[in-house]
């Protein structure tokens, strides 16, 4: 208590001229901490989120804070943790002092969130359920993702009609879609390699990429399905430059079959968590360097 009371009188005597290390976690990130980041505690939540966007690949508009308090801390009341909502309070007002933590989520992808481990937890820097609003997406955002099964059977319908029977007093879209007649495994087959080949076409081997969601980067290792996933859906396996990613290149097959448990290398990468797998609409392809590590120093 002497010592966060000292810290408390250090804040108020030096003003903006004050800092705190604090430690980052991130949503997107389980498991992965950046240790002892330094902040000023006149900085506001707004220049605070600028900071945290240079470590992170996050951007501010896509970001909520969370302060973690250390338990035994007398400001956090002995632990917890609070949203960051207000960008003009400053990291001082908030009762930020060294050991606290801050966790990120990152907005622009949907969250599966669990109030096992919260964002009070320390293990793998998750965040509670209830403090994060379920991600419910919209008909128009859904309509600009590219390959998605309203667009297939759109397309199916004007191609071949004849598949695609509605039932009489039906006018609902679902009950449309699910009157359509199934295509033959013939058809299916075509339809499929005709969707690799051109996901294969515009995802080269080798081509510089990066995921959108934290700006991670690095080369295109693999376009294809996965063993884990029990339908045919296109992935794309990154080699990423650093170790932040879920996978070394391999995929493990779910499920109650004699398959499960069993490992495939799908690409390869410098080792553990060099690897990702993203869908389509989540990887870009482009001039995209490796970050420069010096970018990320400090200014204490």
């Amino acid at each position: 208590m002497a010592a966060s009371s000292s810290q408390s009188a250090l804040r108020i005597a030096s003003g903006g001229g004050a800092y705190a290390r604090l430690d980052l976690t991130h949503s997107l990130y389980p498991g992965r901490r950046w240790a002892e980041i330094v902040f000023g505690l006149g900085s506001t939540i707004s220049e605070a989120k600028d900071k945290i966007y240079k470590h992170t690949g996050t951007s501010p508009e896509n970001m909520q804070v969370y302060l973690c308090f250390p338990a035994g801390c007398e400001e956090g009341g002995g632990g917890g943790s609070f949203l960051l909502a207000s960008p003009t309070m400053t990291l001082g007002e908030a009762g930020c002092v060294d050991g606290c933590r801050l966790h990120i989520v990152d907005t622009s992808r949907e969250e599966k969130t669990s109030g096992a481990g919260g964002a009070g937890s320390e293990g793998n820097g998750s965040i509670d359920g209830d403090l994060v609003a379920k991600y419910v997406m919209d008909d128009e955002v859904y309509d600009k993702r590219p390959n998605t099964m309203r667009k297939f059977l759109s397309k199916l319908q004007q191609e071949r009609p004849d598949l695609c029977e509605k039932k009489q007093g039906k006018e609902s879209h679902s009950k449309d879609v699910s009157s359509s007649t199934s295509m033959t495994a013939e058809e299916e087959e075509k339809m499929w390699i005709s969707q690799l080949e051109e996901a294969r076409a515009k995802f080269k081997l080798g081509d510089r990429c990066r995921i959108t969601a934290g700006d991670r980067r690095g080369s295109i290792a693999y376009v294809g399905p996965r063993p884990s996933m029990n339908r045919r859906e296109i992935w794309i396996g990154i080699a990423l430059d650093e170790p932040v990613g879920s996978t070394d290149g391999t995929d493990r097959k779910k499920g109650r079959t004699a398959e499960k448990g069993v490992t495939t290398r799908l690409f390869e990468c410098n080792g553990e968590k060099y690897g990702e797998f993203g869908r389509l609409d989540e990887v870009e392809v482009g001039d995209f360097p490796p970050l420069d590590p010096f970018d990320l120093l400090d200014e204490i």
